[in-house]
């Protein structure tokens, strides 16, 4: 199984990980064209059928779906941002911690929260300032306060990939319920 996953991360891996974070701003219906083919690329990894639920397959692969891989690259963006003092300024100009915002403690300063300004149209939610520290405010404390930059990765995938294991029990548990009720 290891040379097809190699294979796999040569060859689509590549074009999913490649500015996913410029991705992040793209329409709902760009980023489900994108899933779409990441599914099918998994299935055809696993030698799955096409009509098999890519979710399963994809949580034995130990790969996250392409928001999960969005979110753990801007999770080390912003580490770098908050962190690095050699990081872009065009970027951490977007990025203000909460304890930087008022001259005393506020309840963010001890969690690294950053200040997620307020924005009225869809344009500007999907702008990488807010969707930024959207996304780092979600982030359990451990991945926040982490010490190196593969620590905060790999904290933020596993608390990723947890979730999403989570998400597709409930999903299955939904769907029987479901089936439970159509039976008479």
């Amino acid at each position: 199984m290891k040379s097809p996953k190699i294979i796999y991360d040569a060859h689509n891996g590549s074009h999913f990980n490649n500015c996913d974070q410029v991705l992040g701003q793209a329409q709902k219906t760009s980023l489900n064209r994108l899933q779409v083919a990441q599914n099918r690329g998994i299935r055809v990894l696993t030698f799955a059928d096409p009509f098999d639920s890519a979710g399963p397959l994809r949580l034995e692969l130990k790969f996250l779906d392409l928001e999960g891989k969005r979110r753990v690259h801007t999770a080390m963006t912003v580490w770098k941002c908050l962190n690095c003092h050699d990081a872009p300024e065009a970027i951490s100009s977007f990025l203000t911690e909460s304890s930087n915002l008022y001259g005393s403690k506020t309840r963010g300063s001890d969690t690294r929260s950053l200040f997620q300004p307020r924005v009225r149209t869809a344009q500007a939610q999907r702008s990488f300032g807010y969707q930024a520290a959207a996304q780092w405010n979600r982030l359990p404390p451990a991945v926040r306060k982490a010490k190196s930059l593969t620590e905060c990765r790999n904290a933020a995938f596993e608390f990723l990939l947890q979730r999403q294991a989570k998400e597709l029990e409930e999903k299955a548990k939904g769907k029987k319920a479901r089936k439970k009720k159509s039976i008479p």
